[in-house]
């Protein structure tokens, strides 16, 4: 086993970790997301797609944060 695959935590814990890091397996080369070894992000520039992505982190990892979304920023 390799480093990056230890999780720990309660079952439920390492569970989460190990669906965050299968997906940021998939996802790695987007620009627009980060791990953290908990859960797969959205980070950078807001464009077009990116409450997409949102929703759709959200839906496979049961939530998800936006880092730098500003609200001041127009509709997309």
């Amino acid at each position: 086993m390799r480093f990056q695959d230890e999780f720990f935590g309660s079952e439920a814990q390492q569970s989460v970790s190990r669906r965050a890091c299968d997906l940021w397996r998939l996802c790695i080369k987007d620009e627009q997301l980060a791990y953290n070894r908990r859960i797969v992000t959205v980070v950078g520039d807001i464009c077009a797609k990116t409450s997409d992505k949102l929703m759709c982190l959200a839906r496979v990892q049961g939530s998800t944060i936006c880092r730098f979304y500003h609200l001041a920023k127009p509709k997309l």
